[in-house]
């Protein structure tokens, strides 16, 4: 193992599209039971899920649309399908 490397002419993974941050949040326990239970219904992860449905609310908040509308969550099943077939 060498003491030291040179990273100068590194260059980021094109593989990654976004870098997924780990956190810890509390939430009521019937909030997990709806998330995990829509989760289930759509075939996705409840923690994809989540991000969708947080990433559609900041993309509305500015025009106080908060409810996600069912055409959203519908593209979010249909890119994970894809995900899981490829």
């Amino acid at each position: 193992m060498k003491k030291e490397y040179d990273f100068s002419k590194s260059v980021p993974n094109r593989h990654i599209k976004t870098v997924k941050k780990g956190v810890h949040i509390r939430l009521d326990q019937d909030l997990v039971d709806w998330l995990k239970d829509r989760a289930l219904k759509e075939e996705i992860g409840y923690q994809t899920l989540t991000n969708a449905l947080l990433r559609e609310v900041m993309a509305t908040s500015e025009t106080k649309k908060a409810k996600p509308s069912e055409k959203f969550i519908r593209r979010i099943v249909r890119e994970e399908l894809k995900k899981r077939r490829a």
